[in-house]
């Protein structure tokens, strides 16, 4: 986990969760004011100690796999069309270029996004859930059917995490109600009635070894080459995004290629580093159970730029003379209700301690 600060979430790993800043316990302040400390300065954090059990996640990522390695003909039917589609569904490769959402020096960054021409299609497929996986409704048929089944499950873990991030953002930002954010996200409240859905969801990707053989469009020339990018330079939208990396990520493996076993370090999450003007690799070690954090768009401007939606990017196999391997991630990123108000935390509110 070289290069991001970790924090325990241990204190708030609890059942119930605090409701109001008066109840809070010395180890929760603590861990409060660490989460304030490492969003204010880099937006990425690895979690652990957060509650949620090892096993889900092997069992997801053993089902995606099975579900990208179906047929393009088996997989297609699950597609909306373009990428984004408000009721989620399958995106082939080819279809997404997620550099083209953010200019680096917008942010003020001085990042090549890849390289000074127009950045290339991402060598990514992935099917994603805008609302609770055990009701998505198939594109064609509109049966109900989920066909990654525990991503059930985990969608509703990734909701019991989100609203113990809620709780210690607001712990973090001096709220004394905890359940400031949460009011903007639940649907079930009266006040929030007519204010749409929130905009939780979750995306499953899959890298491919050889993104070429996965191309649903057989003219699509611009899907980015071997020890190139993987996932463009980019910052997420909302609210905060909770992923569950590849194990394999920066790690040495044997793959097998042509009938013989080659040894290689799989590439994967990269963070850029504004105070150093460098991008570091997230390294994760695979005999421990973390999840890793950041802060999107609307965090930071919810939070009048205190915290820092920070840019990140998907890199090849960092020894480039290798054969690529397949790589996959569990990503589930939260927003409010699609009609609610969010206004920027005053100054008052956002005070130099929690």
């Amino acid at each position: 986990m070289e290069g991001l600060p970790i924090v325990d979430l241990r204190s708030w790993a609890v059942n119930p969760l605090p409701t109001s800043r008066c109840s809070l316990t010395s180890e929760q302040l603590q861990a409060a004011l660490e989460w304030d400390r490492v969003l204010q300065s880099d937006g990425f954090a690895v979690l652990l100690n957060h509650g949620l059990d090892e096993s889900i996640f092997e069992t997801v990522n053993t089902e995606a796999r099975c579900f990208f390695d179906k047929s393009m003909e088996e997989k297609l039917p699950f597609s909306r069309g373009s990428y984004g589609h408000p009721d989620g569904g399958y995106t082939p490769v080819g279809r997404e270029t997620v550099a083209l959402s953010v200019l680096a020096e917008d942010k003020g960054h001085k990042v090549a996004q890849n390289g000074p021409e127009k950045p290339k299609h991402d060598p990514v497929e992935s099917f994603a859930f805008t609302a609770d996986p055990d009701r998505f409704a198939h594109p064609l048929t509109g049966e109900i059917c989920n066909p990654i089944p525990s991503t059930g499950q985990y969608f509703r873990f990734m909701e019991v995490m989100l609203r113990r991030l809620h709780r210690l953002s607001a712990a973090a930002l001096g709220q004394e109600d905890l359940l400031f954010f949460e009011r903007f996200y639940d649907e079930s409240l009266p006040e929030n009635a007519g204010k749409g859905k929130n905009g939780n969801a979750l995306r499953l990707a899959h890298y491919p070894a050889s993104p070429d053989r996965d191309v649903d469009d057989a003219s699509s020339t611009e899907i980015t080459k071997e020890n190139e990018l993987r996932y463009g330079a980019h910052t997420d939208y909302q609210g905060f995004t909770i992923l569950r990396p590849d194990k394999r990520d920066w790690h040495t493996v044997t793959t097998s290629y042509r009938g013989a076993d080659i040894t290689c370090n799989c590439g994967g999450l990269e963070v850029y580093f504004r105070t150093l003007e460098m991008w570091k690799s997230v390294k994760v070690d695979p005999s421990l159970n973390v999840l890793v954090v950041n802060v999107g768009d609307l965090m930071q401007r919810w939070t009048n730029d205190r915290w820092h939606s920070p840019l990140h990017r998907v890199v090849s196999p960092a020894n480039q003379s290798t054969m690529p391997v397949p790589r996959q991630a569990i990503v589930f990123f939260s927003g409010p209700l699609s009609e609610v108000e969010v206004s920027p935390l005053s100054l008052s509110q956002t005070g130099s301690n929690p």
